[in-house]
Parts: structure tokens; C-alpha cells; sequence
């Protein structure tokens, strides 16, 4: 078998393995079919409801449930991010819109039984002006700058 043949037999094999993972995908599906319900009950709760709200939501849960009993029980979880823990989505802040620079994230808050930090330290008034510049060794003072010569 030369090298073309070879090159040949991989390539129809690799197509077969792509064909295979192209078919129906239960959990794929599901994720789809999850996305288009939940614009939908946001649009209703946001007072968006299309007037054909009923038959398309009856239609999005009859599509999963029938999913679901292909797929011989619970269907996978929507992938990407995992949802907060209980009581942590109000600490959440909202994702900066666009183009604009994230702020940092809020401190996390103290574990239950430690100690929280001390205060910043209060704002320290202005230093004091510097001291008049000492008189030259000697005791001799110099004489003042002729008339017109220093800045006015």
C-alpha cells in the first residue's frame, strides 16, 4: 500500500469519525431548546410576552421532555458558566458593557470567626512649610538683589 493510499484510507476515516459526531445530539439539542425557553420567560417577565407566548412555551417543554426520555433520564445541564451559589447572585455585579475597562471585583467577604482588618489610617494633615533657609556661616547677611533685577 503506498503512501497515498494510506493518506487516502485516513481521510475517509477521519470523515466517518466527523459524520459520527454531526448526528443528533440529545445535549446539544437540550441546550438550544433551554436558551429559546428562557428568552422566552424573559420576555415575559420583562412584559415582552409574544402573543403566542402559551403554545411556544408548551411546544419548547414538550421538545425537552421528549429529549430527556431519548436520552434515558435527567439532561445534562446548559454548558458554560456554572450558576452562583445560593445567596451570592446579588453580590454579583453586572458584566461592563462593551468596549468599556472592567472594574475590580469586590473584596470577598470575611470567613465566618476571623478578624477584620484595621481601618485605612486617617489622612494625615498638610506637612508644615519648610524652614527659612539658614543665614550663610559668619553672621554676615548678603546684601539684597539691586532694584528691578528680581521678579516682580
Amino acid at each position: 500500500m503506498g503512501f497515498l493510499d494510506k493518506a487516502k484510507d485516513l481521510a475517509a476515516k477521519a470523515e466517518g469519525a466527523l459524520g459520527s459526531l454531526d448526528g443528533a445530539n440529545p445535549a446539544k439539542q437540550a441546550e438550544t431548546l433551554q436558551r429559546q425557553l428562557g428568552a422566552l420567560i424573559f420576555d415575559r417577565e420583562q412584559s415582552r410576552a409574544a402573543p403566542n407566548f402559551d403554545a411556544e412555551y408548551h411546544r419548547l417543554i414538550g421538545e425537552l421532555r421528549t429529549l430527556e426520555s431519548q436520552a434515558g433520564g435527567r439532561l445534562p445541564a446548559a454548558a458554560g458558566v456554572a450558576p452562583p451559589p445560593p445567596g451570592m447572585a446579588a453580590q454579583m455585579a453586572a458584566p461592563p458593557p462593551p468596549g468599556a475597562v472592567a472594574a475590580a471585583p469586590p473584596a470577598a467577604p470575611p470567613s465566618p470567626g476571623s478578624v477584620a482588618p484595621p481601618p485605612p489610617p486617617a489622612p494625615s494633615q498638610a506637612p508644615p512649610p519648610p524652614a527659612a533657609p539658614a543665614p550663610p556661616t559668619g553672621g554676615v547677611v548678603p546684601p539684597p538683589p539691586p532694584p528691578g533685577t528680581v521678579g516682580s
